[in-house]
C-alpha cells in the first residue's frame, strides 16, 4: 500500500466527481454526519430555551448552559485523542451517536430537571468528537482529491439540510416533543449508516485482500496494481480502508 494513498501533485479530475457520486459511501457518510446538524447546531441554539423552561432565574439559565458545553469540550479532547491512538474511528462514530441519542431518550421521557440537564450533557457529550471523529473517518474512505472534495459538499449539504429543518420542529416548549423525537430518529438512522459503513469497508478490504493472495499464489501481479490512486480512487486494489 503506498505510504497516504493519494498521487503527488494530483489535479482536479472530473471523472472522480461521477465516482463519488455513484458510491453508496457517499450518502451513507453523509447521513452520519448530518445528525450532527441537529446535535450540534440546532441543539446549541435551542439550549438556553430549554433550560430556561427549567424554571431558573436569566443568570443561573446562562450559568447552567455552560455544563454541556464544557463536558462536551472534555469529550471532544479525550475521545478524539483516544479514536485517533486505537485507529478505530468507525466504532468510535457509533459510540458517539449512541451518547447523544441517549441524551435524546432521557430528555423526552423525564420532566425531573437534573434529568433533563444530564440529558443535555449526553447530547454534547457525544455530538462534539462525534463530528470530528465522523469527518476524519468519512475523508478516508474516499480516495482522490476530487472525489473526496465532492464528498465534502455533498456532505455540508445534509448537515445545512438537517439544521434548518431541525430548527423549525424545536417548538412546543418545554417538552419538545416534536425536536428530540426527531432528532432521536435521524440519531438512530445515522447509527444504522454508521454500521452499514463498517461492514461494507471491512469487506471490501477483505476482497482486496483476498485477490492479492490469489495474485501471488500463482505469481502475478494484481490487476489495475500500476494505476494511479487518482484514476481508480479508493477502488484502487492497494487502497485500504481505515475502520
Amino acid at each position: 500500500m503506498i505510504l497516504g494513498q493519494n498521487t503527488k501533485n494530483a489535479r482536479a479530475r472530473p471523472h472522480q466527481i461521477l465516482l463519488a457520486f455513484r458510491d453508496p459511501k457517499l450518502y451513507l457518510g453523509s447521513l452520519m454526519i448530518a445528525a450532527q446538524g441537529i446535535g450540534i447546531g440546532a441543539f446549541s441554539i435551542i439550549l438556553p430555551t430549554l433550560i430556561n423552561e427549567f424554571g431558573f432565574s436569566a443568570l443561573d439559565t446562562q450559568l447552567y448552559s455552560m455544563i454541556p458545553y464544557a463536558f462536551g469540550f472534555v469529550s471532544q479532547t479525550t475521545i478524539s485523542y483516544i479514536a485517533d491512538r486505537i485507529n478505530r474511528k468507525g466504532i468510535v462514530t457509533v459510540i458517539c451517536l449512541s451518547i447523544t441519542s441517549i441524551g435524546f431518550i432521557i430528555l423526552l421521557s423525564t420532566t425531573n430537571k437534573v434529568a433533563q440537564l444530564a440529558g443535555c450533557c449526553f447530547v454534547t457529550t457525544g455530538a462534539y468528537p462525534g463530528l470530528a471523529i465522523a469527518a476524519a473517518w468519512m475523508l478516508s474512505f474516499h480516495g482522490g482529491f476530487t472525489k473526496r472534495a465532492t464528498a465534502i459538499w455533498v456532505c455540508q449539504i445534509f448537515v445545512q439540510a438537517y439544521s434548518i429543518i431541525s430548527t423549525q420542529v424545536y417548538r412546543d416548549p418545554p417538552r419538545f416533543f416534536l425536536g428530540h423525537g426527531l432528532a432521536l430518529g435521524l440519531y438512530v438512522l445515522a447509527i444504522a449508516c454508521t454500521m452499514i459503513l463498517l461492514v461494507m469497508l471491512t469487506r471490501a478490504n477483505k476482497a482486496k485482500d483476498l485477490i492479492r493472495a490469489e495474485c501471488e499464489a500463482i505469481g502475478e501481479s494484481v490487476p489495475a496494481m500500476e494505476i494511479d490512486f487518482e484514476e481508480l480512487c479508493d477502488f484502487h486494489p492497494s487502497y485500504r480502508y481505515p475502520l
